[in-house]
């Protein structure tokens, strides 16, 4: 965050300091909804859990920028992660958005421990 906020001033960008730090604060509740998935992938089914997580976050980038391309309907639009993120930087943060992220997080990892609980590990 602040290489960035250093190196815009330096190249002549102006960027409002309180989006910047909420926009790098976003990152985490970001992070955890890929780490609820993972984690759930991986009490699911640990051997496929990376390639099924590569193929949710390829997915969602596509969704992401493809959609509005191919004008896809709006409820497609809204299955990607990265379009919970949207554009604090320009928008700010959208409460939303952060709550439905924490949510989808709490909701992966708490799965996770239910699915690990059933599972049969050792011999």
């Amino acid at each position: 965050m602040v290489v960035l906020f250093n190196a815009s001033h330096a190249t002549g960008i102006d960027l409002d300091a309180r989006h910047l730090v909420e926009a790098c604060l976003l990152l985490i509740p970001f992070a955890l909804v890929f780490a609820g998935a993972g984690a759930l992938l991986a009490a699911w089914n640990p051997r496929a859990a990376v390639g099924l997580l590569g193929a949710f976050a390829f997915a969602s980038y596509l969704d992401n920028e493809l959609a509005p391309i191919f004008k896809l309907p709006g409820w497609v639009q809204s299955l990607s992660a990265f379009k919970l993120v949207g554009t604090p930087l320009l928008n700010g943060v959208d409460g939303r958005s952060l709550a439905l992220m924490l949510l989808l997080a709490l909701a992966g990892l708490g799965s996770s421990i239910l699915v690990m609980q059933r599972r049969d590990v050792g011999a």
